[in-house]
Order: structure tokens, then C-alpha cells, then sequence
């Protein structure tokens, strides 16, 4: 069983993207582990995603090498490093036009970490991203992880924004994606189908696709990073990929726009 469970968890491999296929958007979030020991690396392995948009999560500014990433045209939209758990950054290529800002966890406690809104224009379509943290489900952390993912929840309806946040449209097509901290089938992550949303891989593959391990030296074993997009929006590709020294793997999808 154990041999089994290991045969269809395992990381995907990434395609190249066909850029010439100008509506396809690839978006990564990937947390990188604030004291990642293998900053080089780990730029290298998000640099061949090939991602239009690569979210950032425990973003120190030392622990990923944007230099490698500068190479493969990816450069810092917003950034906020920090020690710790608590930095977020957004890279994208220069052909897409993205705008936004960071704005304070909606939900206090001794664990909120900031997120990122930012407006995408892909071709004439303009999508709403909300990149998101939320503190881990234990005691010290005051237990805000279902009340910080719900809180994201009720600020969307039928896969478009209804509430503002930041400087981002009200009724655009929006996206959530990050480390929610937070397994499949709690509660909380029910209120985003509600929402009109859906969990692109999920939608797209029916392997397990575990993104964290509590111990470094054994697989993936839980799903807690997601990206989340309108059920209206076709989902072309999902994979979960590998981040040399972080013990998250990365969640990759395509969407057809």
C-alpha cells in the first residue's frame, strides 16, 4: 500500500510552454522555505516551470537566486522579504502586464502573513490574483487558518471579486492561489466551490498531488498549496513539481484564456 500511495504521489514533470500559444497563461505559487539551503537550485528548478506568474511564499530575499530567474525573464512585480515565514513575492515575465500591491492578512493573529493583489492583462483579458499565506493550524498561531481561508472566500462570487481589496476591480475574473495550510477536505476549502471556484488540479488530474512532508527526508505526504480558478475558466495542464531544499513542492497549472 505504502509502494502504491509513494507510485502516484509522485512530482510531475513540467512541459515547455508553447508561448507562440499567446492564450495560454501558466501560473506557479511555491513556497520555498525561508531558510532554504540550496537558494540556486531552487531558482533554477522555478526558472524551467516556464510560469508567466511565479508566487513566492517565505521570500527572505537571500533564499532564491533572482539572478537565475532574471535570466529566464522573470522579474519581481511586488516583494516583501522578511525572516522567517513571513515574506511574499510575485516575479512575472515583462510581456505580461501585471499590477498590485501587498495588503495585511484580513484575518489578525500572532501568525497573519501579508498577501499580494495584483490586476494580470493576458491579451485583452484582464484577472483579478490574490496570492495568499494562511498561519498554520496550530495553538501558537491562535488556530486562524480556517478563519484567514474563509475570509478570501467570502470576498468572491460566481469566480468574480464583489468585495475590494487593494486597488483590485470589482467583477473581474479573480484567482487565489498559495499555501492555504490546509487539507482537501476541510471545510473551509468547500466555501471556494461555493464561491464559483475550483481547484485547477484537481479539475485536471486524478493523481493524489501531495505539495509538503513534515520531515525532509521522506515524499510529499499532504496537500496544503492550491490554485484556485472560476469553474467557467478551462484548466489545459496541472502538475506539482519539486523545489530543491524546501519542503513544499510547487503547484503549476495552464489556463486556456
Amino acid at each position: 500500500m505504502a509502494l502504491l500511495f509513494f507510485a502516484i504521489s509522485r512530482p510531475d514533470t513540467v512541459p515547455k510552454k508553447l508561448h507562440a500559444e499567446s492564450s495560454t497563461l501558466r501560473i506557479a505559487s511555491a513556497n520555498i522555505l525561508f531558510d532554504n539551503p540550496l537558494p540556486g537550485a531552487a531558482a533554477a528548478a522555478l526558472a524551467e516551470l516556464d510560469a508567466d506568474l511565479l508566487l513566492v511564499l517565505e521570500w527572505t530575499g537571500t533564499n532564491l537566486d533572482t539572478e537565475i530567474l532574471a535570466r529566464a525573464s522573470l522579474h519581481p512585480v511586488v516583494s516583501r522579504p522578511a525572516r522567517g515565514t513571513h515574506g511574499i513575492a510575485v516575479f512575472a515575465r515583462n510581456e505580461l502586464r501585471v499590477s498590485g500591491s501587498l495588503f495585511e492578512s484580513p484575518i489578525d493573529g500572532p501568525c497573519a502573513m501579508p498577501g499580494v493583489a495584483l490586476t494580470m492583462v493576458k491579451d485583452t483579458r484582464q484577472i483579478n490574483f490574490l496570492g495568499v499565506h494562511a498561519p498554520p493550524p496550530i495553538a501558537v498561531c491562535d488556530r486562524k487558518t480556517a478563519p484567514t481561508v474563509r475570509a478570501f472566500t467570502s470576498v468572491i462570487s460566481e469566480g468574480v471579486l464583489n468585495t475590494p481589496i487593494s486597488d483590485l476591480e470589482v467583477g473581474q475574473t479573480t484567482l487565489v492561489a498559495g499555501d492555504l495550510n490546509t487539507l482537501p477536505w476541510a471545510s473551509s476549502l468547500s466555501a471556494f466551490r461555493q464561491s464559483g471556484l475550483v481547484d485547477a488540479y484537481r479539475s485536471f488530474r486524478w493523481k493524489l498531488g501531495p505539495t509538503w512532508s513534515p520531515i525532509s527526508f521522506i515524499p510529499s505526504i499532504a496537500r496544503i498549496d492550491y490554485i484556485f480558478v472560476p469553474d467557467d475558466v478551462p484548466v489545459s495542464g496541472a502538475w506539482t513539481v519539486s523545489i530543491p531544499g524546501s519542503d513544499h513542492r510547487a503547484v503549476v497549472v495552464d489556463l486556456d484564456l
